[in-house]
């Protein structure tokens, strides 16, 4: 029977393993997020090469006749403009999911600096009721 103190030191227990449990959560919730949005990128960034590469073929037909080309030659335009577009959409994508990553580490690593704190704390805490 440690009492008070033993019941101290078992809720201290609980609470550190409370906040290293959240801490989990945060850090997997944050990295889920960051895999969704890469994810998303990569889907547009693939649509964009189809498209590039759909656009060659159409450059090609466009040699085969002179009164193909003409009309080939707006759709191509229509398309290779549209292909553009989506490369430099993804490109912004690409930056903006670089820039939530950088974010969600520097938001992971400050709470992983405070729940390192607060573990620190609870550790030192403990201690001192283990040399009481």
């Amino acid at each position: 029977d440690g009492g008070p103190q033993a019941q101290a030191l078992e809720d201290l227990r609980a609470t550190l393993a409370e906040e290293q449990a959240k801490l989990r959560d945060v850090v997997q919730a944050e990295a889920a997020a960051a895999a969704a949005a890469a994810a998303s990128v990569a889907a547009v960034a693939s649509t964009a090469a189809l498209e590039l590469h759909e656009l060659e073929g159409a450059m090609e037909a466009t040699l085969a006749s002179v009164k193909q080309a003409e009309a080939s030659a707006a759709a191509s335009a229509e398309r290779e403009q549209r292909a553009r577009f989506e490369s430099q959409q993804a490109c912004s994508e690409l930056g903006e999911t670089k820039a939530l990553l950088a974010t969600t580490r520097q938001k992971a690593r400050a709470l992983l600096e405070t729940k390192e704190k607060e573990l620190a704390s609870l550790q030192q805490q403990l201690s001192q009721l283990r040399s009481r």
